[in-house]
């Protein structure tokens, strides 16, 4: 039906500026909130691929939750999506050539998110390896804020100082 009930990917990473014409074209025409980035086109088009109620796990950098690039995205996003939960992962995740991305594991519904509904997150970007960050996940507290609390945040910015509540 080309619809999913989960959507579980890493996304790729290509900047627009190293994309070739044919990519960034289609990037701007068919995506153009997401389109400073190819992974934050992924994101939008996992949660495309999603049926109603239907969730998406993606992997992707974090620069989208905050730069000025991704304002219309993030307010989009927040608009229409519920997020279940956000866990900053940082750098350094995975043991690969290209581990210093700051990335981020970002769990989110294809439905809109109630007035009272709260995301749930954790901080595990600075701990120094893969193997702390994995425990941290584990051990840290969690910490939940009002998904339409972000919408208060300058250019409604997604970050650590948005979260304030412990669970």
């Amino acid at each position: 039906a080309g619809h999913f009930t989960l959507v579980v990917t890493n996304v790729p990473y290509l900047g627009r500026g190293k994309q070739v014409d044919a990519l960034r074209d289609y990037c701007e025409r068919v995506h153009p909130k997401a389109k400073a980035d190819l992974a934050t086109c992924f994101a939008e088009r996992c949660l495309g691929f999603c049926a109603c109620g239907g969730s998406a796990a993606l992997v992707t950098p974090q620069n989208w939750l905050f730069l000025g690039t991704y304002k219309q995205l993030r307010f989009l996003m927040l608009s229409d999506f519920t997020w279940n939960s956000l866990a900053r992962l940082g750098p350094k995740e995975f043991q690969t050539p290209m581990w210093d991305f700051n990335i981020i594991l970002l769990l989110i519904t294809q439905a809109k998110p109630s007035d009272l509904h709260q995301l749930v997150g954790i901080d595990v970007g600075d701990e120094l390896s893969p193997e702390s960050k994995a425990n941290a996940l584990f051990s840290k507290s969690l910490i939940q804020t009002s998904q339409k609390g972000q919408f208060k945040n300058p250019d409604t910015q997604i970050g650590r100082a948005s979260c304030r509540e412990r669970v």
